[in-house]
């Protein structure tokens, strides 16, 4: 995937991949299941007809400002980045004794 020029698909996960990859992603559906991507400008539906997709791959394919506008945006699902932080404020919060070990965890009655 990482290695496209952008994607046409009728996937209903795939938009939130290519996002982060900042690869133009077309649905071929009347509907998306990450309307995000679409309000991010990453994700165009296309439809199902042959015109409506030929027309929208050629603009993704042929048209670098509108390719750039479609990879330029930021991800509605962060800067990929979720993890480290989740770490690095778990460490803190065990540093400071505000966040059990697991073992301690599942041995109190609060779990």
């Amino acid at each position: 995937m990482k290695h496209c020029d952008a994607i046409l698909s009728d996937s209903g996960s795939m938009p939130e991949e290519a996002t982060a990859l900042k690869i133009p992603f077309m649905t071929a559906r009347y509907v998306c299941d990450r309307p995000e991507t679409v309000a991010s400008g990453s994700n165009i539906i296309v439809g199902l007809s042959k015109e409506s997709v030929t027309e929208n791959v050629r603009k993704v394919m042929e048209d670098a400002s509108f390719r750039t506008n479609m990879t330029s945006k930021p991800s509605p699902y962060g800067d990929g980045d979720t993890s480290k932080k989740i770490l690095n404020i778990s460490e803190k919060l065990f540093e400071t004794g505000k966040l059990l070990q697991f073992e301690e965890a599942i041995t109190t009655k609060n779990v």
